[in-house]
């Protein structure tokens, strides 16, 4: 990995063209992924989001499994104290009901997975179909100021009533990943791998006032001032951008006009490794 340069912010821009036409479909899931990819490559989570998720439903599998069989548990024993105390009038068993608690890794694991879960509901084929023009993920301790930052720039996006296949949602999902993945390998490592940070989501475009995205809130006057970090601007348009510094959208002397952004009510902190199962990604 190259020793992390001190004198600026890394900048990287990448033009990916998608095969065929941008539904606003296939736009809500190639941003879901995109999400899930960073919070596991960027060390927000300590395995794959589905893995994390299917440990979620298991949870709440036993949990519910456990709630049965207490419940059983308990008329069984309400029944032999009520024929206990026929037998021997004056005696009644005293019932006591046992709660078994969760462990503060699995509390910390419920708790994330919910609240990702929220912000990715608010990821729909609706907000694409107001026509934002870019969408940006920042990584660090503010909005503003953030270490890390991955944006998407959008060209004009179809709505569909009927939602694209799920195998051509995600060749374009996987398509766009690759691409990432293999543009980035030689920039260096940002701050937010080095533990849990903060993720923010927003959205850059033109909304009337009744016309806002579900989930999200006007930001007034929003600007990013990065004088350290990374940022990687992917460009779906498939245009060729300058490599020596940050699209317009993102540098605040462009002052593009009508165009405002949106920042989504939750923000989703990292969920920190429990220690000696976090997931070895070296191999």
């Amino acid at each position: 990995m190259p020793t992390k340069s001190k004198q600026e912010c890394v900048i990287r821009n990448l033009a990916v063209q998608p095969r065929g036409r941008l539904t606003s479909n296939i736009c809500e899931n190639l941003v879901r992924e995109l999400v899930k990819h960073l919070l596991y490559m960027r060390n927000q989570i300590p395995g794959l989001f589905e893995d994390l998720d299917w440990q979620v439903q298991e949870y709440e599998h036993q949990r519910e499994l456990q709630a049965e069989k207490a419940r059983l548990a308990q008329l069984q024993l309400e029944a032999d104290s009520m024929q206990n105390a026929d037998l021997q009038p004056g005696v009644l068993k005293p019932t006591q009901k046992k709660k078994r608690r969760l462990q503060t890794s699995q509390k910390r694991l419920l708790k994330f997975m919910q609240t990702a879960n929220s912000l990715l509901d608010n990821i729909s084929a609706d907000l694409f179909t107001k026509q934002p023009t870019h969408l940006l993920l920042a990584f660090g301790p503010t909005a503003s100021r953030p270490s890390e930052v991955y944006s998407l720039a959008f060209p004009a996006v179809e709505h569909c009533l009927m939602a694209a296949p799920q195998k051509a949602m995600d060749d374009v999902a996987r398509r766009l990943i690759r691409t990432l993945v293999m543009s980035t390998q030689d920039m260096p490592d940002g701050k937010a791998s080095a533990g849990p940070t903060k993720m923010f989501l927003l959205v850059h475009g033109h909304f009337e006032d009744n016309c806002i995205p579900d989930g999200f809130l006007f930001k007034r006057g929003f600007q990013i001032r990065m004088k350290k970090g990374m940022q990687v601007h992917m460009d779906l348009t498939g245009a060729v951008q300058d490599q020596t510094r940050a699209p317009n959208f993102i540098d605040p002397a462009s002052g593009e006009q009508g165009l405002s952004w949106y920042q989504c009510k939750i923000v989703l902190k990292g969920l920190r490794s429990p220690g000696s199962n976090e997931v070895d990604r070296t191999g």
